[in-house]
């Protein structure tokens, strides 16, 4: 994001997450040993503005990964699909909007609770 070619360990994480191909291009280099580690660092050193367009993929890749924004909706989706899988209320009115046509078997059940009280 800062505009860094990213060296990383070709494991787990970097891998996964870091330094993967952006458009189908590299968006840095990723290594094990020593020397992998020198012959990838001595490539960005050497290439001077040459590494320009794999820093703007690299940038725009985690903006379109890891910016807020996704952070929200991603939290925002998870929250309202674990939340979705019960007619969670408070007071009686629904903490989230329920599913096309309700919750029909907790939502009538409800119902039925509420119609003995109010007896």
């Amino acid at each position: 994001a800062a505009g860094l070619v990213p060296v990383a360990h070709n494991s787990a994480g970097p891998k996964m997450d870091i330094v993967r191909p952006y458009n189908n291009e590299p968006t840095g280099y990723l290594a094990t040993t020593p020397q992998e580690f020198a012959d990838a660092i001595e490539k960005v050193l050497a290439a001077g503005d040459a590494t320009l367009d794999m820093q703007l993929r690299a940038r725009d890749s985690v903006q379109e990964r890891f910016s807020e924004k996704v952070f929200e909706d991603g939290f925002r989706k998870c929250v309202h699909e674990a939340l979705s899988r019960e007619a969670i209320t408070i007071y009686g009115k629904f903490m989230i909007d329920p599913p096309e046509g309700g919750w029909p078997s907790v939502v009538e059940e409800d119902s039925k609770t509420r119609s003995k009280k109010d007896k």
